[in-house]
């Protein structure tokens, strides 16, 4: 049942990929201004990178401007060619793997309900593939627990606030353009309980909200639901899945994240690394401080 309204969905105007006309010539002058000119690597060879924006639900304003982003990334650096698509036939196998890797643009909901479809997700990255996501993504699938798993985060209260972030892994070539100072941003910040898959055992943490300088109550109130007993609230990482590899960042919400130069630099970074053009340490984070 949940397939078919998802297909009936993706036949409407509401199924289509949410292109830059949706955004006013300030914002994509905010937005072009951002983007890298350079890529932080040389492509090894030609890369395809599917974006889709799959929404169950009313839609976050800003996936056209994460569509917009990606589109002039691959404009100015050439690093990739990108394709833009909802078409649940382009994630079964083998067709996916005419792509690197896949970036889910804010999708959100039970999208991948089709065998097929998951089957192609799972096996397209553990055969070297790469997956990355942003924000609703945690949203998304939730009556599929290989993919949250794969992904590293699954739901979680949520809601716009100023925190202050820190770098976790300054080493990590995502994270140059951010630098190693800690730094305030306000975004809708997803926290995950800790019975979802999101652990240090799990996955390379790169960024996290530092609680120390940061307000974690709502309103000077306690919120046991948006509370971890770790206190560990991860907003950036990267893990790998068999051959593949995956990224995830719960953030996205506001404009910062396509029209501020660190955060455009970071995605780049991100995308080149799904697209295996940059290679990452993917020990998860526990196990590196062990051996460190």
């Amino acid at each position: 049942a949940m397939a078919a309204r998802v297909n009936d969905m993706l036949k409407t105007p509401a199924g289509q990929i949410r292109g830059d006309d949706r955004l006013d010539a300030a914002m994509r002058a905010q937005i072009d201004a951002a983007i890298p000119r350079q890529a932080p690597a040389k492509p090894a060879r030609s890369r395809k990178l599917l974006v889709t924006d799959i929404q169950m639900y009313s839609g976050h304003s800003t996936i056209p401007h994460g569509n917009y982003m990606i589109e002039l990334m691959a404009k100015y650096t050439g690093a990739f060619e990108p394709l833009f698509s909802n078409d649940l036939e382009l994630l079964k196998y083998p067709k996916i793997k005419e792509f690197d890797a896949v970036f889910f643009n804010n999708v959100c909901g039970m999208v991948h309900n089709d065998p097929e479809v998951r089957e192609g997700i799972l096996r397209f990255v553990r055969e070297g593939g790469g997956l990355g996501g942003n924000h609703a993504v945690t949203y998304a699938n939730l009556n599929w627990p290989e993919f949250a798993d794969m992904m590293g985060g699954w739901a979680g209260q949520h809601r716009v606030e100023e925190q202050v972030l820190k770098i976790d892994d300054p080493t990590s070539p995502l994270m140059k353009p951010f630098g190693s100072e800690p730094f305030t941003h306000t975004d809708e910040f997803y926290i995950f309980p800790p019975y979802s898959p999101y652990s240090r055992e799990k996955q390379r943490v790169l960024m996290s909200i530092d609680v120390e300088k940061s307000d974690r109550g709502f309103g000077g109130r306690f919120s046991e639901l948006s509370t971890r007993p770790d206190q560990d609230y991860g907003v950036a990482w990267v893990k790998g899945y068999g051959k593949g590899r995956t990224y995830f960042t719960p953030l996205g919400h506001t404009t910062i994240m396509y029209t501020d130069k660190r955060w455009t630099g970071h995605l780049l970074a991100a995308i080149q690394y799904l697209l295996g053009d940059i290679e990452h340490d993917e020990t998860p984070s526990s196990k590196a401080r062990k051996t460190n």
